[in-house]
């Protein structure tokens, strides 16, 4: 792999980790205030140009321009509309209810997700006995797979098993079901911050997706 490619995979794997915090957690002072305070968003560790990650960024940081006094109320009311609930949410984060007729979580693409999981040598435990497939879990998986690739160029040794394993996992749980959130978080966000989010998950994927070959499958949505 050559140096830029290599410095786009590191990149791309601080993003999916922000990305994973961003998507799993209600928003919180510790999340919040260095992109506030440091501009964090100003300096997005890709540098590869992609126009959904680009307007992604600029969507979130004009909502943070324009609410400099205490936006967390704004965000958490809309995390939980979109994520949480109580009442029907917005933008189910979990593959299952896109993927099957039901629209219930810990169904077969979650076992499936969890399977993917198990062979790379992970186990999820949040403690909070949660479906496997919540598209921030799925963040921190590939995360972890990139941080492996890096882990293989470092020592000398290829880093394709790992990229093959993420294009795989991309292609059969990621890539099929995602867009189809982002645009319900498009949709239904009442704040910039989290449409801007969507936008920014989004062309990191199709980022992802070019460095490591994922394809993207047509298959039928229950959502």
């Amino acid at each position: 792999m050559i140096p830029q490619q290599t410095e786009t995979l590191a990149g791309l794997e601080i993003a999916c980790r922000f990305l994973y915090t961003a998507f799993h957690r209600a928003p919180e002072p510790g999340f919040l205030h260095p992109l506030v305070s440091d501009r964090l968003l100003d300096h997005w560790p890709v540098e590869e140009e992609n126009l959904r990650t680009q307007a992604g960024l600029e969507t979130m940081q004009q909502f943070l321009d324009e609410h400099t006094v205490n936006p967390l109320s704004l965000l958490k009311q809309d995390y939980n509309a979109l994520f949480i609930g109580p009442n029907t949410l917005l933008a189910a984060p979990w593959s299952s209810v896109y993927l099957t007729e039901e629209q219930l979580t810990l169904t077969e693409p979650a076992m499936a997700v969890r399977e993917f999981y198990r062979q790379y040598g992970v186990t999820i435990d949040t403690g909070e006995n949660e479906p496997d497939d919540h598209i921030g879990l799925q963040f921190a998986f590939i995360a972890h797979l990139l941080g492996e690739a890096l882990r293989a160029i470092d020592n000398e040794q290829s880093e394709q098993p790992w990229l093959c394993a993420t294009a795989e996992f991309l292609t059969n749980h990621v890539l099929i079901w995602s867009s189809r959130l982002f645009e319900l978080i498009r949709t239904h966000a009442t704040t910039d911050f989290y449409r801007g989010l969507a936008d920014l998950a989004e062309g990191s994927l199709q980022q992802l997706a070019n460095l490591t070959g994922a394809e993207y499958l047509i298959v039928r949505l229950y959502r």
